[in-house]
C-alpha cells in the first residue's frame, strides 16, 4: 500500500560541472533522475522543489560538498552522507534495485552517483520511517504521518515530542 506522503522526498545530489540529482519518495520509489552540465543552483533547486518537500539531501562523498549544504539550508532538509566516500562497488549495489528504470534512462556517472546517494539515505532512514508508522498506528494517529514525518526526519525530533505538537 502506498501512503499519501508523496510530497516528502529524498534527494541525492552529485555536484560539479555536471550536476546530477535523483529524487525518491519516502517509499524509495525513483521519481526523477537527471543531470545537466549547465544547471544553475537556482534551476536545480526549482526542479527539486517541483517534486515536493525535500526532507533529506544526500551525497555520495565526504566531505559534504558546498552545493549539498546550500540546498539543505534553502529547503530545511537534513543532510545524510557516508562516513567515507562511496566506492564504485557500493554505488553499483545501491543503484541495482532500480535496474529496470535505469535501462530507460540516458545514464551517466552523475545520475548514478546521485541515485546511489539518494538510496544510501533511504536505507539510513527506512527503519525510522517504519518506527513512525508503527508508533502512529498503535496510537490510532496514522492520519498524522504527513505532519510527524518531517519533524522526525528533517528536524531530528523524537516521535513522542513531534506528537505533542498535535
Amino acid at each position: 500500500m502506498i501512503r499519501d506522503i508523496r510530497n516528502h522526498i529524498i534527494v541525492g545530489v552529485d555536484p560539479g560541472t555536471t550536476k546530477g540529482y535523483a529524487i525518491l519518495n519516502l517509499e524509495g520509489r525513483l521519481l526523477k533522475l537527471s543531470s545537466s552540465k549547465h544547471a544553475s543552483y537556482e534551476k536545480l533547486l526549482k526542479e527539486i522543489i517541483f517534486f515536493g518537500n525535500p526532507l533529506i539531501i544526500s551525497t555520495d562523498v565526504t566531505p559534504i560538498p558546498k552545493l549539498v549544504k546550500k540546498i539543505a539550508i534553502a529547503t530545511g532538509a537534513r543532510i545524510i552522507s557516508p562516513e567515507s566516500s562511496l566506492d564504485t562497488k557500493r554505488k553499483r549495489k545501491l543503484t541495482s534495485p532500480y535496474g529496470r528504470q535505469l535501462t530507460k534512462e540516458n545514464l551517466d556517472k552523475h545520475k548514478l552517483d546521485a541515485l546511489a546517494a539518494a538510496n544510501y539515505a533511504f536505507k539510513k532512514i527506512r527503519g525510522k520511517l517504519e518506527k513512525i508508522r508503527i508508533t502512529l498506528d498503535e496510537k490510532n494517529k496514522l492520519h498524522l504521518e504527513r505532519d510527524i514525518t518531517p519533524l522526525v526526519l528533517a528536524k531530528n525530533m523524537s516521535i513522542h515530542h513531534a506528537l505533542q505538537r498535535f
